[in-house]
């Protein structure tokens, strides 16, 4: 998810997963978490360092600033039907906040 400092909200992608149906939401961090443990995302991470880091927890790629990172993810919240169906290995939550992030619109 992506967290709006200035609302205390995280931005993530909810919804009916099994069914494939998926829509972004707005809640609280402790919502969010539900029990879970906040795991931060690194991007623009060295080679090297991506190559030793836990699978899922960073990347090379370079990212955008973070007020247009909320802002995207705003956009999807107020219409929160607008992201497509949810595709386990290719359009889900970690798509979506990476989409945000880097503002890159396709899953590879």
């Amino acid at each position: 998810g992506i967290f709006d400092a200035q609302e205390k909200m995280v931005i993530h992608l909810t919804g009916d997963k099994s069914a494939g149906k998926a829509s972004v939401a707005a809640t609280s961090l402790k919502v969010f978490l539900e029990g879970g443990q906040l795991r931060l995302y690194t991007y623009e991470a060295s080679t090297l360092g991506w190559l030793f880091k836990r699978n899922g927890s960073c990347t090379t790629v370079s990212s955008i600033s973070p007020s247009v990172t909320v802002e995207i993810a705003r956009w999807f919240a107020d219409h929160p039907n607008q992201f497509g169906g949810y595709r386990l290995f290719s359009w889900n939550c970690e798509f979506f906040a990476t989409m945000c992030k880097t503002a890159k619109f396709t899953a590879s």
